[in-house]
């Protein structure tokens, strides 16, 4: 068995969705494109084709063995780096970072989805429009549910108006 020929640098050439496998070609052995290798990962995050990839084959051969996945290198490093510093890149078009010395966690992306409830234990900053489709409870007061009353034509204040409209 050659050791030089467990790991492999490549780049990938191409990839099977369902499976989480890609082929990937290894332009320092004549050009040879491997057969389909599964990802050694815990998260499913395929890479792109033409992306360089680190692999591990078993035994002398090609054919059988893992694709570890992605690696920095000097064109590709990420935005953002450091002694403090956690990033992480999804598919170059959103990112979460987090910079222990200043405890701040950023995600970004273009469109952010949370499924369930969200608690906030703090401030809460916008920088933008809030767009709520169902009703908002500040205060325990229901926003699309409270009145006020006329106090112009009901000095008693015994009559209330109706519903936000």
């Amino acid at each position: 068995m050659n050791l030089r020929n467990l790991i492999r640098i490549g780049k990938v050439s191409s990839i099977n969705y369902e499976k989480g496998t890609v082929r990937v070609l290894l332009e320092d052995k004549d050009n040879i494109v491997t057969h389909e290798l599964p990802f050694l990962a815990f998260e499913y995050e395929m890479p792109a084709v033409g992306e360089h990839v680190i692999c591990v084959f078993l035994g002398n051969s090609h054919s059988r063995g893992f694709c570890l996945g992605r690696y920095f290198y000097l064109n590709e490093m990420p935005a953002e780096y450091g002694k403090d510093i956690y990033f992480k890149r999804f598919v170059k078009d959103a990112t979460l970072k987090y910079d222990r010395a200043t405890k701040t966690l950023t995600l970004t992306a273009e469109n952010i989805v949370f499924n369930g409830d969200l608690v906030v234990n703090g401030n809460v900053y916008i920088d933008g429009e809030v767009e709520i489709t169902r009703d908002a409870v500040i205060g325990g007061i229901s926003f699309l549910n409270h009145g006020h009353p006329y106090s112009w034509t009901d000095p008693g204040g015994s009559s209330v108006t109706g519903k936000p409209q």
